[in-house]
């Protein structure tokens, strides 16, 4: 994977089968993450269309790695449409594939988007997780949306999670894009509240906000 050998990690597949062995969902899944770090997304589809048709059913895990290879390439239509196309086969999924594609919008400035992605969940019945958070703070952040993020952070409380230092750190980002420093200055108070430690880059991010203020 590293070194971008997924031509290779492909034709393991076949040299499995030439020697009377079955590829099981692992090896799929790694070699779709070996496509992931090439950027290979059509060979990514090729490769789920594959694992449907030999009777290996594609998990979350799978979906998640191609929703992500193709978020990478600026393609997030093509991202949701694997979405609906994991909906549509039934694969029991939680939030894994759905983060990814928040992502993958939030790579394209699609922040509307992933948001929608986002409040879809809990029509599915699936809880956001940190992870899930994660992913959708970091794209109001970087839309500069610090309103969003504050409530962002209310919300996990609510989930009944606790705020971690990327969480505050997206918000802070949102806060330095949109000169708001008193709002930044809250955050820092609001870290200390969470027992989360500050760190420079949100140190840096703080001061910032409030000298552009």
């Amino acid at each position: 994977g590293k070194l971008r050998l997924w031509k290779e990690a492909v034709g393991m597949l076949a040299d499995m089968e030439r020697n009377g062995l079955k590829p099981d969902l692992f090896c799929y899944n790694a070699v779709l993450k070996a496509l992931q770090i090439s950027g290979k997304f059509k060979e990514s589809v090729e490769m789920l269309t594959e694992m449907w048709a030999e009777n290996v059913l594609p998990d979350e895990v799978s979906y998640m790695i191609i929703i992500a290879t193709f978020g990478q390439a600026g393609m997030w239509v093509e991202a949701l449409q694997l979405l609906a196309d994991l909906e549509k086969r039934g694969v029991k999924a939680g939030c894994k594939p759905y983060s990814a594609a928040i992502v993958a919008c939030g790579r394209s400035g699609q922040a509307e988007k992933a948001m929608q992605v986002f409040d879809y969940l809990p029509e599915l019945g699936i809880e956001p997780d940190a992870l899930t958070f994660g992913a959708i703070l970091g794209v109001l952040g970087k839309d500069g949306d610090w309103r969003g993020t504050i409530d962002m952070l209310r919300r996990i409380r609510e989930a009944g999670l606790k705020p971690d230092s990327v969480h505050y750190l997206a918000a802070m980002n949102a806060c330095n894009r949109k000169l708001r420093g008193y709002e930044a200055l809250q955050l820092m108070v609001d870290m200390y509240k969470d027992q989360v430690k500050p760190d420079s880059a949100v140190y840096n991010l703080a001061i910032n906000s409030c000298r552009k203020s």
